[in-house]
């Protein structure tokens, strides 16, 4: 096979096993090995409305804003010094 073609072939069928890993094993994109990355506002705000929130009904902006607070608490708690004696030294 032409080298060139192979190359072409390679990189348009190429694709991350782990993605296909994370989409049929039911789980979220930010649990890939590689992190989570959002470049802009507009790409976060995607992001949030691809999980059926909308921040412009403040009834669902309130919402997400609980479901952060409960995360940090939950972070705080359980991994972090001094709720976790074992846990990190970190402040948040």
């Amino acid at each position: 096979m032409d080298k060139q073609l192979e190359a072409l072939l390679k990189r348009k069928y190429d694709f991350q096993w782990e993605v296909l890993d994370i989409i049929v094993g039911g789980k979220s994109s930010i649990d890939t090995a590689q992190g989570f990355h959002i470049n802009n506002i507009e790409e976060a705000n995607n992001f949030i409305l691809s999980y059926g929130y909308n921040l412009e009904n403040s009834i669902e902006k309130a919402e997400v804003s609980g479901n952060f607070h409960e995360s940090v608490n939950f972070i705080r708690r359980y991994f972090l010094q001094p709720d976790n004696p074992d846990g990190l030294q970190l402040e948040i």
